[in-house]
């Protein structure tokens, strides 16, 4: 980022919902660094080192959305300037079609009441992070134009992600408001992921696997043959985009976040191995192939955000990735698949 991009946030008002997960972690020690005042919210109990006030809350309680923006007010006395709305649901494929009813309701709930208390509010700058399944399939590469064809590719997630896009965008026709900024988010990996359970995704339960590996010394097999095409992309790379989102805005037009190139499973397996060394198979299976391309065109964050996408080769990401795993014990998180919730 250019000096006067970091200049932006210096003693801005900022709250992150979701800021005890992987990207709200990394989002706000950015942030912080730059000497913005950071609150975060999320389920966990945990207060991050670098963050100056964290509220244990359940945002599906629309309550509790609307004191969450007063809270922050009143910690600095001061009005919210900016919401970085990263709070969410994450899971794998199955959990992710065994609960639709579990992902759709929630997650409708949460996006609705915490945009609304920022429209009221009057927050200047708010920033939405939607996701790459608010896609429906496609053997070409995603693109803006076409973000509400088709049945979004994650089901009850994705048409829930869209609603809230929805949401932003009646805002604009109704109120004229702009300053809701909405992104499409691809694969994100990094520090503070989820590595293990229903909850964990392709590369962090890869590396658990290869941890496993290493105790078993038993190669790890995969199912499907490794060809299906995705896109991903370093935490980092990713805040990055975030935060450009607040300096630039979108004017409540969906903005693809991604790293601007495909690769295979199969690729990635193989990378992963040059890094950390493990023996594997494939049971060359087509029928868990999954969907054959997930991949964001990045050509209008480019021009809007000024966003590049991946800023290093992904070696390096994920030697990275690796080493906080195998140094950093697992943080215990709190989900909205957990039957206790917080008041």
């Amino acid at each position: 980022m250019t000096q006067t991009e970091q200049e932006f946030f210096k003693e801005k008002c900022i709250l992150i919902t979701g800021g005890t997960g992987m990207i709200g972690r990394a989002l706000g020690k950015s942030l912080s660094k730059l000497g913005a005042h950071v609150t975060t919210a999320s389920l966990d109990l945990d207060k991050p080192s670098w963050a100056e006030d964290h509220i244990q809350t359940d945002l599906t309680n629309q309550e509790n959305a609307e004191s969450l923006i007063l809270a922050a007010d009143d910690k600095f006395q001061t009005h919210t300037q900016i919401v970085f709305h990263l709070g969410g649901m994450k899971a794998n494929p199955k959990v992710t079609l065994e609960k639709p009813a579990t992902f759709f309701t929630k997650l409708v709930r949460m996006n609705t009441n915490v945009l609304e208390a920022c429209r009221l509010a009057r927050i200047p700058h708010v920033v939405y992070t939607s996701s790459i399944g608010a896609y429906q399939e496609s053997t070409e590469d995603l693109i803006e134009t076409k973000a509400y064809e088709g049945t979004p590719m994650d089901s009850a997630p994705g048409l829930a992600k869209r609603m809230a896009e929805y949401q932003i965008q009646f805002y604009k026709k109704e109120y004229g408001l702009e300053n809701f900024s909405i992104l499409r988010l691809t694969n994100i990996f990094g520090s503070y992921d989820i590595f293990s359970g229903a909850n964990s995704m392709f590369i962090p339960s890869l590396m658990t696997k290869v941890k496993q590996y290493r105790e078993d010394n038993k190669p790890i097999e995969f199912w499907g043959e490794g060809t299906a095409i995705r896109d991903f992309l370093y935490v980092d790379d990713c805040v990055e985009g975030i935060m450009k989102a607040a300096i630039y805005g979108t004017k409540g037009e969906v903005v693809n976040i991604g790293s601007g190139s495909g690769t295979s499973v199969k690729e990635m397996i193989k990378l992963m191995k040059t890094v950390i060394g493990f023996e594997y198979t494939f049971n060359n299976d087509p029928r868990y192939n999954g969907a054959p391309r997930r991949v964001l065109n990045i050509e209008k964050a480019k021009e809007l955000l000024k966003f590049t996408g991946a800023s290093q080769p992904y070696r390096i990401h994920l030697r990275d990735t690796w080493n906080w795993f195998l140094h950093h014990k697992e943080q215990e998180r709190v989900d909205y698949f957990q039957e206790k919730t917080y008041a």
